[in-house]
């Protein structure tokens, strides 16, 4: 029987054990909320003074970092807190100078090394400028951080062309957070020995990776890497098999046109890589007058007089050869202490784009002050374009750039002429002379592709980005082009891509084939002269303008005589009319049909004879 008195005794026991459980609790609380479990980066921007920007948050090594970041101008308190509520203020940080933007207002940019609890679940910026303590100005940004962290699944890597692989993924998240995505390769056979970043904060789900120079291998990592801004998730894929490649080699020294005098010690350096094997030094120098120079990525030699080609060329472990080549030359006579070596102007000018010109000078001797002059069609003050002096050093070189606008399609002729501070005899090589070929107008063309076989065009001269048809209609998904994109040539019948052409042309008509509807865009450029080469028998032809045209206004001519149309149909130089194909059959084109001709389709004609130009 338990007593009064024992009862009392259990109670106080009981009322003790609770109060060691609570403390214990307790103790393990401030414990926990005081640990730290790992560093993070923070990094963003303040703009107005009044908006935190924060960019998606970096987990860090402890042992490598500091965590205070202290400074006196502008300063930022960040507060964590865990699931035990408020956890600390972790110091501040200082903010750099203000930038001025376009509109009128600044910004600032911050990095700061933080660290943070376990189960972080917020921080809170709070922003004070100490210039101005009296009249502060306060922005909070608060960040949730959710507990979970994203899950990615299935990664498909296969292969879309030569040299590009296609890696899709799922990925969801429990939290419904936004995701971004890092996606890296490793080759565990490769001499890099770390992991290389393919795509960067992308919000897709898939990539196009070229392979072109990735080393070869038969067991390849793909790792994709999702944040929610805090929490990352990974996935890996392999093995991944990327082809062997041949190496590449491009000649440092000396450079291409280079001058020299009888005797003078010439460097020669290039820089070979192999995908595999990295560097290569077991390079072959040859000169078209002297022959086998050197063995070495780099040495010094001496030339006899003439224009030589010097060629370097490396081997790989594979028995790939490559080569590059430029030409100098070695005289008794000097060239000018300055002068050209090569210009380049990209991109291609249009005549709603205008191009840089980069002129690249060589300044041998002494130290020089030169006038640069260009001129457009013309040595002449009218067709002066631009005019600098510029000081250069001895042994330099240096990049003079200038900006060329052309409004008038077709070829024109740049030249650029140095004017030297320094005396010189011989200045014939001071002037350079380039031809520069001015495109129509840039344009963006949109079209679309039915199920089944469309009869096509494309109207514009596609931009080098796009000389391969699957890179203009790349964005029609997994429809397979192989063959299905077929055009006509009179005399010869019809031809298939990729094996007779890969070029899709303005101004020739094409029958395409896809399992799936889809639309396309690709930039090009208008033609200048929108007309078409005829051949005896049927042609399939292309509408190269954005413009729809009367039919009737369409003309024909054989070089000497230019008729319409219709009068060309009557003359027997064409016979009936002209075909397109909508989809369920052809239709002809003329006063009783519809009258127009439009931009995106493709049209059947015959002519009667060679060497007849139909102008749209």
């Amino acid at each position: 029987m338990i007593t009064a008195k024992k009862m009392n005794k259990i109670k106080s026991i009981s009322v003790f054990i609770a109060l060691l459980i609570f403390i214990a609790i307790a103790l393990n609380t401030v414990t926990k909320a005081n640990a730290t479990q790992k560093l993070v980066l923070v990094t963003g921007e303040i703009v107005n003074e009044s908006i935190i920007l924060v960019d998606p948050l970096i987990e860090l090594d402890p042992e490598t970092y500091e965590t205070t970041n202290y400074g006196w101008r502008r300063y930022i308190e960040v507060e964590t807190y865990n699931e035990y509520g408020y956890y600390s203020t972790e110091g501040g940080f200082n903010v750099s100078e203000l930038f001025e933007t376009e509109d009128g207002g600044n910004v600032s940019f911050f990095s700061f090394v933080l660290p943070v609890p376990y189960n972080l679940t917020k921080l809170v910026f709070r922003y004070e400028n100490w210039e101005n303590l009296s009249n502060p100005v306060e922005a909070v940004m608060v960040i949730n951080i959710s507990k979970h962290a994203p899950v990615i699944e299935n990664i498909v890597v296969e292969d879309v062309g030569e040299n590009e692989k296609r890696i899709s993924w799922q990925a969801h998240d429990i939290d419904n957070d936004s995701l971004v995505f890092n996606v890296y390769y490793f080759d565990p056979e490769g001499y890099k020995g770390y992991w290389d970043l393919i795509a960067f904060e992308t919000t897709e789900r898939e990539i196009y990776w070229n392979t072109s120079r990735v080393s070869g291998t038969t067991s390849g990592i793909i790792k994709v890497e999702a944040s929610d801004g805090y929490n990352i998730g990974t996935l890996e894929y392999s093995p991944v098999s990327i082809e062997r490649k041949a190496p590449e080699i491009f000649i440092i020294s000396p450079l291409n046109n280079s001058a020299f005098t009888h005797n003078e010690s010439i460097y020669l350096d290039a820089y070979a890589l192999d995908p595999e094997q990295g560097s290569l030094e077991n390079v072959t120098w040859v000169s078209s007058i002297d022959g086998v120079l050197c063995h070495e990525a780099s040495c010094y030699v001496n030339l006899s007089n003439g224009v030589h080609s010097i060629t370097a060329e490396v081997c790989d472990s594979d028995g790939n050869y490559v080569s590059d080549e430029i030409v100098v030359e070695v005289s008794e006579e000097t060239r000018p202490d300055a002068y050209i070596l090569d210009i380049a102007v990209y991109p291609e000018p249009a005549t709603n784009v205008p191009a840089y010109v980069t002129a690249y000078i060589f300044n041998k001797r002494n130290d020089n002050i030169i006038n640069v002059s260009a001129y457009l069609d013309g040595i002449n003050e009218r067709n002066l374009i631009y005019n600098e002096t510029v000081y250069m050093l001895a042994n330099s070189l240096r990049d003079v750039v200038f900006l060329l606008n052309i409004t008038e399609t077709g070829n024109h002729t740049l030249y650029v002429k140095l004017d030297s501070w320094q005396e010189e005899e011989n200045t014939e090589n001071n002037l350079y002379e380039t031809s520069v070929y001015v495109h129509g107008t840039l344009r963006l063309y949109h079209g679309s592709l039915r199920v089944g076989w469309n009869l096509l065009s494309f109207p514009l001269e596609p931009l080098s980005d796009y000389q391969n048809a699957q890179e203009i209609l790349r964005q029609c998904g997994n429809n397979s082009f192989e063959n299905n994109i077929v055009t006509y040539e009179a005399q010869r019948g019809y031809v298939f891509y990729p094996h007779e052409f890969i070029q899709l042309k303005p101004g020739e008509g094409y029958w395409v084939l896809t399992q799936e509807a889809c639309n396309f865009s690709y930039y090009g450029y208008e033609l200048p002269n929108a007309s078409v080469e005829l051949k005896q028998g049927w042609n399939l032809v292309g509408f190269p303008i954005q413009e729809q045209k009367y039919w009737p206004n369409i003309t024909v001519s054989d070089g000497e005589t230019t008729l319409s149309i219709t009068q060309a149909t009557a003359q027997g130089w064409l016979q009936g009319t002209i075909y397109y194909f909508d989809g369920t059959g052809y239709k002809a084109v003329g006063l009783d049909e519809d009258p127009w001709v439009k931009p995106g389709y493709g049209y059947w004609i015959y002519a009667s004879y060679d060497n007849l130009t139909l102008t749209w």
